[in-house]
């Protein structure tokens, strides 16, 4: 009975001991696994340099695209328009003719004007032989008052009138550019009659832009004459105009706004009257350290930026004194020409092992 006992015993011993080599194992495999995961490979990222200089402060505001020299052309005189030369988006030239009515009327009387002018000549020179002058030339020896009245009576001077008047009206049978630029809302076609002061077209000047846009009065602070401005269509994001302030209203509306003006100088056919667009005041701030938005992540709720150095993510503390759509104006213990990580810089901590892409 003694003897049963003992091996029981020693089974029990036994038991334990292999039990115990087992825990040992398995802790020393987990052991090895956290520390083969505690070596992952470096993070692929991408810097920038930190710059310093002046930041670009920007205010942003929604505008209005128009022409700066807009003309409406319209018929002075009522006819059948004989040839059209444009169409809505054709460009023309300062002095290009664009419309031109039947003129063959108005050359049949300039005809019969030059017949009475002749005529008055021959009228004249009978009243200067009558006064004893033998040529028209003679007329310079008379005093002013008597040449008009010699004119007056010979039918000169109302026969040149008739001309001058003549001349004008062919000259209102033909329409031209006033300036350069691009023609919009054509409103006739050929071959019809046109009555006196129809609508032609309108010439828009595609070369010089206004901007109508609104600021708070808050912000005028910051806006003078000659500032810079860039104008962005709302779409077409990838292209930016600049642009100078030309003008600022004195007068605050009643939702407390104050009108602004811009000036755009440029031939590029995708600007068009009327197109709306995003204006971005830019403010030159000076002695300001700059990266770009993408360095900047939250710990805590404080700004913290990421410096690259020697294979290592520095973690530095920053507060952001300005902001724009790419950059942001930082102060903390960062300095000009360090590099700051920009790309997957959300999860690091302090001294993680990077690699530059």
């Amino acid at each position: 009975m003694i003897k049963k006992h003992n091996y029981f015993l020693i089974y029990f011993l036994l038991l334990y001991v292999i039990t115990l080599s087992g825990c040992s194992n398995s802790e020393a495999t987990e052991g090895s696994v956290e520390k083969t995961k505690s070596k992952s490979a470096p993070v692929a990222v991408e810097v920038a340099t930190v710059k310093k200089g002046f930041f670009k402060r920007e205010i942003i505001s929604n505008g209005l695209l128009a022409s700066q020299q807009k003309a409406v052309l319209s018929f002075e005189r009522g006819g059948i328009l004989q040839s059209l030369r444009i169409k809505n988006g054709s460009l023309v030239h300062r002095g290009d003719t664009l419309a031109v009515l039947n003129r063959e009327q108005v050359f049949l009387e300039k005809e019969k004007a030059s017949i009475q002018i002749k005529k008055a000549y021959i009228e004249l020179l009978d009243l200067l032989i009558t006064q004893q002058y033998k040529q028209l030339s003679d007329t310079a020896l008379l005093s002013y008052d008597k040449k008009i009245n010699l004119m007056i009576k010979s039918g000169l001077l109302d026969a040149k009138g008739r001309m001058q008047e003549i001349n004008l009206r062919l000259k209102q049978c033909v329409i031209t550019a006033p300036f350069s630029g691009k023609v919009a809302d054509v409103e006739v076609t050929e071959y019809n009659r046109i009555n006196t002061g129809k609508k032609l077209c309108v010439i828009i000047n595609n070369e010089h832009w206004l901007t109508d846009f609104y600021l708070m009065e808050t912000e005028l602070q910051w806006v003078k004459e000659g500032q810079e401005v860039e104008i962005i269509p709302f779409d077409e994001s990838d292209n930016i105009y600049s642009a100078n302030i030309c003008a600022v209203n004195p007068i605050v509306n009643k939702n407390g706004l104050v009108k602004v003006q811009a000036l755009l100088h440029d031939k590029s056919s995708s600007l068009i009257d009327g197109r709306h667009v995003k204006v971005k005041v830019l403010i030159n701030v000076p002695n300001q350290i700059i990266v770009p938005k993408e360095a900047l992540v939250l710990r805590s709720n404080r700004g913290v930026v990421f410096v690259y150095e020697k294979g290592l993510a520095k973690w530095v503390y920053v507060d952001v004194l300005e902001e724009n759509t790419a950059s942001i104006a930082i102060k903390g213990k960062i300095h000009q020409g360090e590099k700051v990580i920009i790309t997957n810089n959300m999860n690091l901590s302090h001294d993680a092992e990077v690699e530059l892409n």
